[in-house]
């Protein structure tokens, strides 16, 4: 039988995808006794899907990427007069 450690290499590798009939049966066994293993294999297809889901998006517009360096900048800006004001305090 299988350790976790093991189970969860074969999941995360092509291993699975390749195994035997039987393989893939004593994997599948494990990940429904093993409640770990099965949280982690969900967590690999999650993961996987958001990637894929990723890769077929378009890439964000010029416009927006320059929307956000702009609010990022202010609110530096904003952060560093704050501080500067605390400090000119006295506290």
């Amino acid at each position: 039988m299988l350790n976790c450690k093991e189970i969860c290499r074969k999941i995360a590798s092509d291993e699975y995808a390749e195994a035997t009939g039987w393989e893939r049966l004593v994997v599948r066994f494990h990940l429904w006794r093993c409640k770990n293993c099965r949280c982690y294999e969900e967590q690999l297809r999650a993961m996987g899907a958001s990637m894929a889901q990723l890769l077929h998006e378009d890439p964000p517009a010029a416009t927006t990427l320059e929307r956000i360096e702009r609010e990022i900048l202010e609110n530096n800006a904003a952060g560093s007069d704050r501080s500067s004001a605390d400090s000119g305090s006295g506290r």
